[in-house]
């Protein structure tokens, strides 16, 4: 399990990673921290369905298990079904009712674009929660989602190496991207020399995030490199998953220049029913030209209006206020 681990998450090679994990589970087939294990290197290499068909078993043969109800949130959430996320993250935190798991349940709102049950998830954390971290990083999250970027930095934990990434990230949203060079340069180095090389982050769109502060401080040419780099990481790809392109196409061709490319890109996710975290798309300045786009309007509709469908049928169901 651990070596999957390794080969899948730190060198970032799914096709030997998961028969680990497969090898894993015929040896200890009873194991729930096997099983999650798989479920999520399932999910994460696009194979949802049978992520979901898998904890579903899981949870059948251990009934209320935390662990496993948690994972079916997640995997709920990442299929864009906001009334299933949510009764699983109920079920954890009958069973569970721990901080963690009350986390959960706002950042999955966080990402159907319920803003305002996210406030008062977080709220309810930070009432139980005062001192905690976590919960500090989930008003800072959420401040991100709303456009505060100035409030979002002031919550950021700059000591918590961890953050590296979303800080680095938050300081170029500050216009403080020569700072956020420093941490990029330290955390994926092999961007920076010439010619770059595809990163060691498994997420194509770190490689944008570098190139949209190298544009802020003038270096368009070598931005636009890793911007290839970043747009032909993303196309192997599933569009969904928490190690998918996601919007990372968006990005891409929208700091290119390329609209039509960029909405393309929208219009691709609207297809497959995809929508998390769309609303940073509305605030992001990275996206300023490209929001000024008439087709972005209209592919942005569809991405939100399925977004919105899901709020209401979970409100409808009772599971929000």
């Amino acid at each position: 399990q651990w070596y999957g681990e390794v080969l899948f998450y730190e060198i970032g090679d799914p096709e030997q990673g998961l028969p680990m994990f497969e090898r894993a589970l015929s040896l200890d087939p009873l194991s729930p921290v096997v099983r999650i294990t798989y479920s999520s290197a399932l999910a994460n290499a696009g194979r949802l369905e049978e992520a979901i068909a898998s904890s579903a078993k899981l949870l059948a043969e251990n009934p209320g298990l935390p662990i496993a109800t948690r994972l079916q949130a997640s995997l709920y959430g990442q299929r864009g079904d906001l009334v299933q996320a949510l009764r699983a993250h109920n079920t954890t935190i009958a069973n569970e009712p721990s901080e963690p798991n009350l986390i959960d349940k706002c950042y999955t709102l966080l990402q159907f674009g319920a803003i305002a049950e996210v406030r008062r998830c977080a709220e309810k954390v930070a009432t139980s929660y005062p001192k905690s971290q976590n919960q500090i990083k989930l008003q800072a999250a959420l401040a991100s989602f709303e456009g505060d970027f100035a409030q979002a930095i002031s919550l950021a934990n700059f000591e918590d190496q961890t953050e590296a990434w979303n800080n680095a990230e938050l300081l170029h949203l500050n216009n403080r991207s020569k700072e956020a060079l420093v941490i990029y340069r330290k955390l994926v180095p092999e961007l920076f020399v010439e010619p770059p090389v595809p990163g060691t982050s498994l997420y194509p769109g770190d490689t944008v995030a570098v190139a949209d502060a190298l544009i802020s401080t003038g270096a368009v040419k070598q931005a636009n490199t890793l911007l290839r780099m970043g747009i032909k990481e993303a196309a192997s790809l599933p569009i969904a998953g928490s190690l998918g392109r996601r919007w990372t196409e968006v990005y891409g061709y929208a700091l290119l220049g390329e609209y039509d490319n960029a909405c393309k890109a929208l219009a691709e996710a609207a297809d497959i029913g995809y929508f998390q975290n769309h609303t940073v798309l509305t605030v992001d300045p990275a996206l300023a030209k490209l929001r000024q786009q008439p087709c972005f309007e209209k592919q942005y509709g569809r991405v939100s209006a399925m977004a919105e469908a899901q709020v209401s049928a979970a409100r409808k169901a009772g599971l929000l206020p």
